[in-house]
């Protein structure tokens, strides 16, 4: 089951309960030997960022896009394969850094998803009211219409 924010794959995540936040933390994906051979690595190329580039390891670019979107206060739709529906992601924090895996925190709302629809023709600007007299005295209905028709122009799609 991948998760993803955007188009950026989480390597994997915890389950997600809608009430509360939820944690995503990102596995190992190098064996055990491998990592053996990083750590070698390190001792030559210490900085971690040409360690990745090196062993063709995309996880720090990844989480920095993570973070970025987290500093731009975007909120980002979270997709889980078809199992959770509506949610955007509100907050990103990192909460660990260790040698083979990266925490994220991250706050989420759910919303509802709608569609607009515009009429052909404008509404009229008016007020109606209409008196009508019966046993319990003089009653008024009042029907308001919109001043302005309002046109949104808002487009929402869901993975």
């Amino acid at each position: 089951m991948a998760t993803f924010i955007n188009d950026i794959e989480l390597d994997y995540s915890t389950e997600i309960n809608r009430t509360r936040d939820f944690q995503i933390t990102t596995e190992p994906i190098q064996s055990t030997e491998f990592n053996d051979v990083t750590r070698h690595i390190k001792r030559v190329l210490p900085d971690i960022s040409l360690l990745c580039a090196f062993i063709n390891d995309d996880r720090e670019e990844k989480f920095k896009r993570i973070l970025e979107l987290a500093d731009n206060n975007s909120l980002i739709k979270l997709i889980q394969d078809e199992t959770l529906e509506n949610l955007l992601i509100q907050n990103i924090r990192e909460t660990g850094k260790y040698e083979t895996t990266i925490e994220f925190e991250i706050t989420f709302k759910q919303v509802n998803l709608v569609e607009f629809a515009t009429t052909e023709q404008p509404l009229p600007s008016k007020l109606n009211v209409i008196q009508s007299e019966s046993k319990q005295g003089l009653q008024q209905t009042v029907s308001v219409n919109i001043e302005e028709p309002v046109y949104p122009e808002i487009s929402i799609t869901q993975s």
